[in-house]
């Protein structure tokens, strides 16, 4: 993914992928060795106090240094089990 992604991303260019967030370490770590950088990281909660089983992550075609922004958004409340503002703020585009 990441190889095929240096030949197609324009330098300054950004590619965004949602992975398992075990893989983490290993794909920030490639990325780096195809001179991309982590412009922006978002850790995905099915619930408040689980851990993050998904990450999307906005990576940018440079090897210029860049502040990654790092956000975290929660799925559903604990309390009541029903999906946060945050989520259907973020969803609500992609339902009728």
């Amino acid at each position: 993914l990441i190889n095929q992604a240096s030949t197609f991303v324009k330098p300054n260019g950004r590619f965004v992928v949602i992975l398992p967030s075990d893989l983490e370490k290993l794909f920030l770590d490639t990325c780096m060795m195809y001179h991309f950088t982590l412009e922006c990281q978002l850790k995905i909660f099915t619930r408040l106090g689980k851990a993050s089983k998904r990450c999307i992550f906005a990576m940018k075609h440079t090897i210029e240094p860049i502040e990654p922004a790092y956000e975290e958004l929660i799925l559903t409340n604990d309390s009541d089990n029903k999906r946060t503002l945050a989520y259907e703020q973020l969803t609500s585009e992609f339902y009728l």
